[in-house]
C-alpha cells in the first residue's frame, strides 16, 4: 500500500488537475464564449462597413449623374439666353459688327448643339464634355473679344473644370 503522505500528495494533485481543467472551469468557458462573440461581432462590423462602402459608391455615382444633368441643363439655359440677347443685338447692328455677331452666333449655336449631343457621345470626360468637342471648336482672336473669352473661362471655372482644361480652352480661344 501507499503511504499516507504519498496518498495526500496524490489527492492534492487530483484536486489541482480538476481546478485547472478548462472543460469544467467557468472562467475558461466564459473566455472562450467571449472570444467567439468578439470574433462574430468583428465579422458583422466588417460586413456593415463593406455594405456601407458599396452603397456610398453607388450614391456618389448617382449624384455625379444628377450633377452632370443639372450642369448641362444650366449651361443650355445660359447659352440660350446669351444667344437670344445676341440675336436681339444682331437685329439692330449693321456692317462689320453684324458679321462679327453672326460668326459669334454660329459658334454659340454649335456649342449649344454639342451640349445636346452629350448623351449620345461615346467618349465623355468627367465633366460631361465630349473629348472631341473640347478640341474641335477653334476660334480666332478676331471672333471673340477679351471679355467674351474671360466669360467663357469663368463659366468653365464655375462648372469645376480642372486647370489643364481651362488652359487648353484658353489657348484654343486665343488662337
Amino acid at each position: 500500500m501507499i503511504s499516507t503522505s504519498t496518498q495526500d500528495y496524490i489527492n492534492i494533485l487530483e484536486k489541482t488537475n480538476q481546478q485547472l481543467s478548462l472543460w469544467y472551469n467557468p472562467y475558461g468557458l466564459m473566455i472562450g464564449i467571449l472570444t467567439l462573440l468578439i470574433a462574430l461581432l468583428a465579422l458583422y462590423f466588417a460586413y456593415i462597413l463593406w455594405r456601407q462602402g458599396r452603397d456610398y459608391k453607388d450614391f456618389l455615382e448617382e449624384q455625379k449623374k444628377v450633377i452632370k444633368d443639372e450642369t448641362n441643363n444650366h449651361a443650355k439655359v445660359v447659352l440660350d439666353e446669351y444667344i437670344k440677347s445676341r440675336d436681339n443685338e444682331l437685329q439692330t447692328s449693321t456692317g462689320e459688327a453684324r458679321e462679327k455677331i453672326e460668326r459669334e452666333l454660329s459658334n454659340l449655336k454649335s456649342a449649344r448643339e454639342s451640349l445636346n449631343a452629350l448623351r449620345v457621345h461615346p467618349s465623355v470626360n468627367t465633366y460631361g464634355i465630349p473629348l472631341t468637342a473640347a478640341y474641335s471648336v477653334k476660334a480666332s482672336k478676331d471672333t471673340l473679344s477679351e471679355a467674351q473669352i474671360q466669360s467663357i473661362l469663368a463659366l468653365l471655372q464655375s462648372f469645376g473644370a480642372d486647370v489643364s482644361t481651362i488652359h487648353e480652352v484658353n489657348s484654343a480661344l486665343r488662337g
